[in-house]
């Protein structure tokens, strides 16, 4: 059995700031990419407001996923708050359960 963590961030930039936000966390891809233990990063601009972007990652275990948080790659995150040019960040994060023997492809979520 493994466990694969998702994590999803909702950054919500100030007006005015949508695009310098935007590229700031596309530039993050490549960076946060390449850490040990991520399965998959993207970063999508919301459809249904304009000034939020999801940052969305899917991490090997828990504990990358703590350590992606604590990486000095997402300084240039912390940097934009710093400018004031993200009025807020919000964060989910769940996890799933999966028999490496089941082809099926069934999961729990939690």
């Amino acid at each position: 059995m493994y466990t694969e963590t998702i994590s999803t961030l909702h950054v919500h930039a100030v007006s005015g700031h949508e695009e310098q936000v935007g590229v700031t966390l596309r530039r993050l891809i490549d960076t946060v990419a390449t850490l040990d233990q991520c399965l998959h990063y993207e970063v999508v601009k919301c459809r249904l407001a304009a000034d939020v972007w999801i940052v969305s990652s899917h991490w090997q275990t828990r504990a990358a996923m703590e350590a992606y948080f604590n990486d000095p790659s997402l300084n240039p995150l912390l940097h934009l708050l710093g400018e004031r040019a993200v009025s807020r960040i919000s964060f989910d994060s769940f996890y799933r359960q999966r028999d490496q023997l089941d082809r099926a492809g069934e999961t729990a979520w939690a």
